[in-house]
């Protein structure tokens, strides 16, 4: 055998296995579509749309259902302030009604006092709550002269 037969040889060899990879490429490319075909052939669209069209329905009622809940919570709170608030009111008013029925009191005893022949009118200090005012007889504090050193301004000007 020669060399050149031996490399003419050698050449149909390669183009062979060459040929033959081809081949099984393309084969593994067929049965690899020939999956994907049978596996979509495979899937019940109508029972999948049917399962997606449940979730989105479920999804929706549970939107709903969640805003719904929000409103009546959101109602809720307004009655309740607005409860409150009248209550607050209410107190209120019941407070100024018991002062002025309080301040009429005292001052119908102040005036059966002074209406008994004899009796000592009452004193605004007796009929105060509270602090008493100062005795008009006590002289008031002395202001401090302008020798003595404070911080600030001199108190009473």
């Amino acid at each position: 055998m020669t060399p050149d037969e031996f490399n003419r040889l050698k050449e149909e060899e390669k183009a062979h296995l060459r040929q033959l990879r081809d081949l099984k490429q393309q084969h593994r490319d067929v049965q690899r579509k020939a999956s994907i075909l049978g596996a979509l052939r495979g899937m019940n669209t109508d029972g999948l749309t049917a399962d997606t069209a449940a979730n989105a329905d479920a999804l929706i009622r549970g939107a709903i259902t969640q805003e719904a809940r929000l409103d009546l919570a959101m109602e809720g709170e307004a009655d309740r302030a607005r409860t409150e608030a009248d209550r607050e009111a209410l107190r209120q008013a019941e407070a100024a009604d018991l002062v002025r029925q309080l301040k009429a009191e005292a001052g119908a005893t102040a005036g059966e006092a002074a209406a008994r022949p004899g009796s000592v009118p009452a004193s605004p200090a007796a009929r105060t709550i509270g602090r008493t005012p100062p005795e008009p007889d006590t002289p008031a504090a002395p202001l401090p002269s302008r020798d003595d050193k404070t911080l600030g301004r001199p108190r009473g000007q």
